[in-house]
């Protein structure tokens, strides 16, 4: 509530993959913050982690596509997913969501990696659903 009074635009259940769908072709976002992404899962789907770096890959395209000239994206991993030498928790290569590589196919640069406190965004009023986080506010 707090981030619409302030003139912010807060949208829900938006597709990541086509974000003008949802806000209009005309719209340029000075900031895009996409928390705790994730691909739902496909039941004996072998290689689980490429769903979620396609996902990844597509939203940067789509937010790439209606972020100002400064504008900035936020996405928000647990540790290690991003994997970048800045994740507390490091994993192999193959065990990664690749966060440079499809931040940079979408033309986008990863300039910072930032340890947040979700206790806090649990806290602010998200909660666990079906697998995928969604406000409750």
């Amino acid at each position: 509530a707090s981030l619409v009074a302030a003139g912010a635009r807060v949208g829900y259940s938006v597709d990541a993959r086509d974000i003008r769908k949802h806000f209009g072709t005309d719209a340029k976002w000075e900031r895009i913050v996409f928390n705790l992404p994730q691909s739902p899962p496909m039941p004996k789907a072998r290689n689980q982690i490429q769903r979620h770096r396609a996902l990844l890959r597509d939203f940067c395209a789509s937010a790439a596509s209606v972020l100002g000239d400064d504008g900035q994206l936020w996405i928000t991993l647990l540790a290690g997913q991003g994997g970048t030498s800045r994740d507390p928790v490091q994993r192999s290569l193959g065990n990664h969501w690749q966060l440079q590589y499809e931040a940079a196919a979408a033309g986008l640069l990863v300039t910072d990696v930032i340890p947040q406190d979700l206790d806090a965004l649990f806290n602010a009023g998200w909660s666990r659903q079906t697998g995928r986080m969604r406000a409750s506010m």
